[in-house]
């Protein structure tokens, strides 16, 4: 059987969408498994919200060329709120992230020029805009994304449900806890 090689950009797109596939397994688990009191919109809700804002941005830009601006978000307070409205926006993103990976309706590649704005200092008072590429971006967003799991691990265990030993791990961290030698019992 051949093996078939994804590009570089739908590598990317597809670690983006099994990441986000990851918060749906989730959410459906907290729905489900959760202490009873557990409450969704004041502690995963808000991290989850704030991930798919980031992922909004960078798709949202894409088509039009307009600059990524990641401090400029929805906010949806449904979003954030309300686990089936969570869901149903991280299964757009994802399919979205899996149809830029197949170059629908257009082709991009990781070095595809991107401008992005953020907003710096104490108060937020100093916009900056610099350059970048749709790779940099796709992967500073997965990464965003891994950063809020990681804190999201520590929700799910007071909701008493059991996340994954490497839910919330940087790939670097994962990469580097396999290259170790085994550990002696």
């Amino acid at each position: 059987m051949m093996e078939t090689k994804l590009s570089a950009t739908e590598t990317l797109c597809t670690y983006g969408a099994n990441l986000l596939g990851q918060a749906v397994i989730l959410i459906d688990r907290l729905e489900k498994e959760a202490k009873p009191g557990f409450d969704y919109a004041k502690a995963v809700g808000p991290h989850l919200r704030h991930i798919i804002d980031h992922y909004d941005a960078l798709l949202r830009a894409l088509p039009t060329g307009s600059p990524v601006e990641y401090d400029h978000r929805a906010r949806d307070p449904l979003v954030q709120s309300q686990s089936a409205v969570t869901k149903r926006k991280l299964e757009d993103i994802i399919q979205k992230l899996r149809d830029l990976g197949a170059g629908i309706p257009k082709s991009y590649s990781p070095t595809t020029p991107l401008t992005t704005i953020f907003n710096s200092g104490a108060q937020g008072e100093y916009e900056f805009e610099t350059g970048s590429t749709l790779g940099r971006e796709l992967i500073f967003v997965s990464h965003h994304a891994v950063h809020h799991y990681a804190i999201l691990s520590r929700y799910c265990a007071e909701a008493g449900v059991a996340v994954d030993a490497d839910f919330g791990k940087a790939p670097a961290t994962i990469a580097y806890e396999k290259s170790l030698p085994p550990k002696c019992a």
